[in-house]
């Protein structure tokens, strides 16, 4: 069973995508190949920080939203909705 926080999920996938296009800005307009590496590393620091940002920010809607719909059905829905979701963890299992 491995276990993966959403929050470092949503980091990666943007870190990914800035980086990629920074390598392909960086190859349409012919920029020196050490400096479009070094940009592109920059742009997937940046872009892993603003994703982990935004992935905590919808984590934290998220479980306020859960939360106030509980309270407003007493608990009905406990049944349905695993603990697990509150505590912002998704279990994959490896096959």
């Amino acid at each position: 069973m491995i276990r993966q926080v959403p929050t470092q999920i949503v980091a990666a996938c943007f870190a990914l995508s800035g980086f990629a296009l920074a390598v392909t800005t960086a190859l349409v307009s012919s920029v020196d190949s050490s400096a479009a590496m070094e940009r592109a590393l920059v742009a997937m620091l940046v872009c892993w920080v603003i994703g982990g940002l935004v992935a905590r920010a919808a984590s934290v809607a998220i479980r306020e939203h859960i939360e106030e719909y509980r309270a407003e059905r007493d608990g009905d829905i406990d049944e349905v909705m695993d603990a697990e979701v509150l505590n912002d963890t998704i279990t994959v299992e490896a096959t």
